[in-house]
């Protein structure tokens, strides 16, 4: 119920220590890899130039999403990696429930 204006910028700020801060930066950047990656093969068409990952269209169907921070609010590309690094650092109270949903899809 927390409102969102009060929520951090991005979420390494939930965290008090540099090696957990460190951590969620890299599941960050990780998320983007499996946004990016999820689903293709040798055989994608259009990888690199018109091809749209799969896991950007699920994304892309999430309405009334929850942000677990302002960072995630960008786009759908943040929105994912924000959600993945908190979700995989344990911190699902955070993460938006349908997201939770998504990511257990994608396992």
């Amino acid at each position: 119920g927390d409102n969102i204006k009060f929520r951090p910028l991005v979420g390494y700020e939930y965290f008090d220590n540099e090696l957990d801060q460190l951590r969620q930066v890299m599941y960050h950047e990780f998320g983007h890899h499996v946004h990016q990656m999820k689903y293709v093969t040798k055989d994608t068409l259009d990888y690199g130039t018109k091809y749209i990952p799969k896991v950007e269209k699920q994304i892309t169907q999430i309405t009334g999403r929850i942000f677990p921070t302002n960072y995630a609010k960008k786009n759908g590309v943040e929105y994912f990696a924000e959600n993945f690094s908190l979700y995989s650092m344990g911190k699902t109270d955070l993460v938006d429930p349908k997201f939770i949903k998504l990511i257990e899809e994608l396992q």
